[in-house]
């Protein structure tokens, strides 16, 4: 290699080593290279000492480097790296050197922004006129850069007919316009009456405001709960006025108390809600979540995912130019079987039936599919009441001897589930052939009474109670439309404990059935392990009684089995889920649920075509007459279980489906009454429910 080659090459292996940020022309005064070390090495009070006499009269030592900690900080910087370009001079001497900085963060990644940085020249030497465009460019002085973050929008909720039910809807606000606003305490003084609030609340909420032109929420207001007369006094303040479409965004139920325990309701995360939440969810503590119903329970569907703004802020308030963004995700909505008329016109019956001291419940479904199209569970409350709720209130819905109005009947209620279950008593003992359809009761009744007889010994007291004699032979039939419970006790005592355990297991009792909100486990003994302590307890069983106790949404689904070729449908109320398009025409659906069997085969097709036309026949005939409805073919079966140790409190069943046409509809209600109380009401509730259309 020559000399001449050899000194090329090491001036080019020197050049490669020079770092970037000293890239400058030989005419690049030294000013401009320390300026860039030291902005690099975020030493701010070094850099002030290169401000020039104009640009340090702006601002101070101490307020530059607040300027870069707060925003630096505020936007999660966690390094920067510089490359300079050539000085350029204009006419006047002024010098000028394009810088092109990289930000780094965590959050954003990277930010590439070029800056000019002005040079001038003062008796002491080169300095940086330096400004706010020197942070970010656009930035000017007295405005700020904000780093925040940006919600996306919480899912609606519809019903099968496209009804809003829970929505999203910008509440009546009455806000202040700082930058209208004369003398804040005559402000204040002037809107204190008229919106009921003390005007030093108010003017803490214009604290740091002044003379901003944005708009400050004073108060927010329930839907239709500000007065039209309100509004225009409100109006004729300067710096006042009522927003409706931009300010406060609450979650609103429309139909108040109408599925208020299925939908349930929103409020701010509590600190222990917030600790069982993964980090990567993005909750805070402000973050309002779902707390109970479908809320809870499809809070990461509906939760609107948070997204991410730097933006540059005006004097004045307002956004400037956005520096960086990461949208946010609106959450997906929900799409229900629900149909709120027959919901409103349930808890109407609910409310007009039922006197005081009555507590109960009504469920509508769809035999053939397991979905709900009502659920009704009284008393209720309005889910409005938690945005704004005093402790009052609180405690009113508390109250133990307030009838429970949080309390979900249908899922958490576990209840003796009585006659009801004695046509799944008669398929176990016609399936291991104890009975026949011709089979009569062999035992002695006296009274209404049975002591039972096995071996030739007697059982002892108390006997077994059925509620009145019948004409006729004690058989399948007659003691399925007189509610006998003598002969489906004998009936469980026949088929023995082990069989009897086998098949309330394939029934799925001992187990907390599928639904879209949590519920209650149902149980056949209160000691799994111990099983029947006694012979009696099982003869109770055999007539819903003894220890069996099951939800109204289980029981429900269990009888749909009759009306489902003898599956247990999986009961659901959310049949989809999906993201908002323009309208509905545009949803994109993450998910559509299907109808699916929770429990196959509990009842076979042999025994469903015996035991229907029997429940039917329990309609014409029998205990259920009042719930007939011309050409639904409707077969039933009413239930009722004692309480209390004089019985005092009952529970009345009646479960009824139509069999006729393609009305699929089944109507399960329970109510809680004292003794003597509860029959007419349920028989009311029941047939107007299987007739109702709309």
């Amino acid at each position: 290699m020559t000399k001449t080659r050899r000194v090329l090459a090491l001036f080019l292996i020197m050049a490669m080593l020079t770092p970037l940020l000293y890239a400058c022309s030989n005419s690049t005064p030294s000013t401009a290279q320390n300026y860039l070390r030291l902005w690099e090495a975020r030493d701010y009070t070094a850099m002030y000492e290169l401000l020039s006499a104009s640009a340090a009269a702006k601002i101070s030592r101490e307020e530059f480097v607040d300027k870069y900690v707060n925003i630096y900080d505020g936007i999660g910087l966690t390094g920067l790296t510089l490359a300079a370009g050539e000085v350029s001079e204009d006419a006047f001497g002024n010098r000028t050197l394009p810088v092109n900085v990289q930000y780094q963060g965590e959050r954003f990644g990277t930010m590439d922004l070029t800056f000019t940085l002005p040079l001038v020249e003062e008796r002491t030497g080169w300095k940086i006129d330096w400004s706010p465009a020197l942070i970010f460019p656009n930035l000017d002085w007295n405005e700020k850069v904000r780093a925040t973050a940006v919600y996306g929008r919480r899912g609606e909720i519809f019903d099968k007919n496209n009804e809003l039910i829970a929505q999203n809807i910008y509440a009546p606000t009455v806000y202040a316009n700082p930058s209208k606003i004369g003398d804040t305490a005559v402000f204040a003084a002037a809107l204190s009456p008229l919106i009921e609030m003390p005007a030093q609340d108010i003017l803490k909420k214009l604290e740091g405001k002044t003379g901003q032109d944005t708009l400050v929420a004073i108060k927010i207001y329930d839907i239709g709960a500000l007065a039209e007369e309100t509004k225009a006094a409100v109006a004729q303040i300067p710096g006042a006025g009522v927003d409706e479409s931009s300010l406060s965004l609450i979650r609103y139920y429309p139909f108040g108390k109408s599925a208020c325990h299925l939908i349930g309701y929103t409020g701010v995360i509590t600190a222990d809600e917030l600790e069982k939440k993964d980090p990567a969810d993005g909750y805070t503590d402000t973050s309002i979540v779902g707390k109970s119903g479908l809320e809870a329970a499809y809070e990461s569907v509906l939760r609107g995912k948070r997204g991410y703004q730097i933006y540059i802020e005006y004097e004045s308030g307002g956004k400037k130019e956005i520096l960086y963004e990461e949208p946010a995700e609106n959450g997906q909505d929900l799409w229900l079987s629900l149909d709120i008329k027959i919901q409103q016109e349930a808890e109407r019956l609910l409310t007009a039936q039922l006197s005081t001291g009555m507590r109960g419940s009504v469920i509508v479904m769809d035999t053939k599919t397991g979905f709900v199209e009502a659920m009704a569970s009284y008393p209720g409350y309005d889910p409005n009441l938690f945005r704004s709720m005093d402790q009052e209130t609180w405690d009113e819905l508390n109250d133990p001897n307030g009838g429970r109005p949080l309390y979900n009947r249908c899922t958490s209620g576990l209840y003796a589930p009585g006659s009801t279950i004695k046509p799944f008593t008669a398929s176990l003992a016609l399936e291991m052939g104890k009975i026949t359809p011709t089979f009569v009761f062999p035992q002695k009744i006296v009274n209404n009474q049975w002591t039972p007889v096995f071996n030739g010994v007697e059982w002892g007291p108390p006997p077994i109670y059925r509620y009145k004699a019948y004409s006729g032979d004690v058989n399948l039939r007659n003691a399925l439309i007189h509610s006998d419970n003598i002969y489906f006790a004998y009936a469980a005592l026949m088929c023995g404990e082990d069989a009897f355990n086998s098949y309330a297991s394939r029934l799925g009792l001992g187990e907390a059935i599928e639904f879209d909100l949590g519920t209650a486990t149902s149980q056949l003994h209160s000691d799994p392990e111990a099983g029947f302590p006694s012979a009696r307890i099982l003869a109770d069983a055999g007539y819903g009684q003894g220890e069996m106790l099951i939800t109204p949404i289980q029981m429900a689904s269990t009888f749909a089995a009759l009306g489902n070729d003898g599956n247990i449908p999986r009961p659901r109320v959310v049949q989809s889920y999906g993201q908002a398009g323009e309208g509905i025409a545009d949803y994109t659906m993450t998910e559509t649920f299907e109808p699916s069997v929770w429990k196959s085969g509990v009842v076979s097709a042999e025994n469903l075509s015996l035991l229907v036309p029997i429940l039917r026949a329990v309609v014409t005939e029998g205990t259920g007459r009042s719930v007939d409805v011309e050409g639904m073919g409707v077969a039933a079966k009413t239930g009722t279980a004692q309480l209390g140790m004089q019985r005092e409190k009952l529970i009345n069943w009646i479960i009824a489906f139509a069999t006729e046409g393609d009305n699929h509809r089944l109507v399960c209600t329970t109510l809680e009454t004292k003794s003597g109380e509860g029959d007419n009401e349920r028989m009311v509730i029941t047939r107007d429910l299987l007739k109702f259309s709309h």
